[in-house]
């Protein structure tokens, strides 16, 4: 029936709802969340359910999907940013895939075997702007971040 009973400590993160467990993590109302890799703003959103005012970074470096973020209304404490964050600043080639999902620096494995994503088809590459993290907090005056989501599809890997 879909339908999970258990038994949640107010303290204490039980792994079934996401909303309880951020809040017992990051105990305030308004965290500086950075959500990297923003792709549509699922996670913007989410953070908007599960604090009252927190002030969030999303990072989506692709035009396209960028481009749908602004279009959105997430009020005035998200700050949206057409930008990658990496271990070094610069440009890099950033792959546009069918599902924006996918999108990343790095090649869609193509071994279907292995992947099935393997067909998804490339829609384009272009040359994104790259930050680090310590450049980019430096550059607004932020000294703490209180919730760092990142997904970003294999590239935060060393």
């Amino acid at each position: 029936m879909g339908l999970v009973i258990a038994r949640q400590i107010r303290e204490r993160t039980a792994g079934y709802d996401l909303k309880h467990d951020l809040r017992v993590i990051v105990n305030t109302d308004n965290p500086i969340c950075f959500d990297v890799g923003a792709n549509q703003g699922q996670t913007i959103q989410l953070l908007q359910r599960c604090y009252p005012k927190p002030i969030i970074h999303a990072f989506e470096p692709s035009s396209t999907t960028y481009s749908s973020l602004v279009s959105q209304s997430f009020g005035p404490q998200v700050h949206l940013h057409q930008l990658a964050l990496g271990e070094h600043s610069g440009t890099a080639e950033f792959r546009n895939y069918k599902h924006s999902e996918l999108s990343s620096f790095l090649a869609v494995n193509p071994d279907k075997a292995e992947n099935i994503f393997a067909e998804v088809e490339l829609i384009s590459l272009e040359s994104v702007s790259v930050n680090t993290l310590d450049q980019f907090c430096t550059g607004q005056n932020i000294e703490q971040i209180d919730l760092l989501k990142i997904d970003t599809q294999g590239f935060e890997l060393p």
